[in-house]
């Protein structure tokens, strides 16, 4: 199952690990059964796009993985899913917390540790 962030020409894949397939339950409600929602998520720098109209909806209990070449989008989609970077356009729920409205309370909920720590710097060692 593809996902809609790309860069240059390259896109990054989503791969789910399991049988079955992400499919929304009957009376399905937005951000309600999801572990991770998003909604023509967005984000450029400049003229390069490195997320474009990401929909994508990860149900609670399922992993997934981003996989695709560097440029593709992987880390700015983490980023925009952990409130580190705002989107231009869309929205975000992480574990049923609207990522744009509290984006604090979306980290404490998930747990991240990023290849790049930097991210963090305003944290002592115990807080992060």
């Amino acid at each position: 199952m593809g996902i809609g962030g790309h860069t240059s020409g390259h896109h990054c894949r989503m791969v789910a690990a399991g049988r079955r397939q992400a499919q929304e339950p009957p009376g399905f409600e937005h951000g309600v059964g999801f572990a991770i929602e998003t909604d023509d998520l967005s984000r450029s720098f400049g003229p390069r796009l490195a997320v474009d109209g990401l929909r994508l909806r990860v149900p609670r209990g399922r992993v997934y993985g981003f996989l695709g070449p560097n440029g593709s989008g992987k880390t700015t989609t983490l980023h925009l899913l952990l409130g580190l970077l705002a989107p231009d356009r869309g929205s975000i729920t992480v574990a049923g917390i609207d990522v744009g409205r509290q984006p604090e309370e979306a980290r404490r909920r998930c747990g991240a540790l990023l290849e790049h720590n930097g991210l963090y710097e305003r944290l002592s060692a115990q807080e992060n």
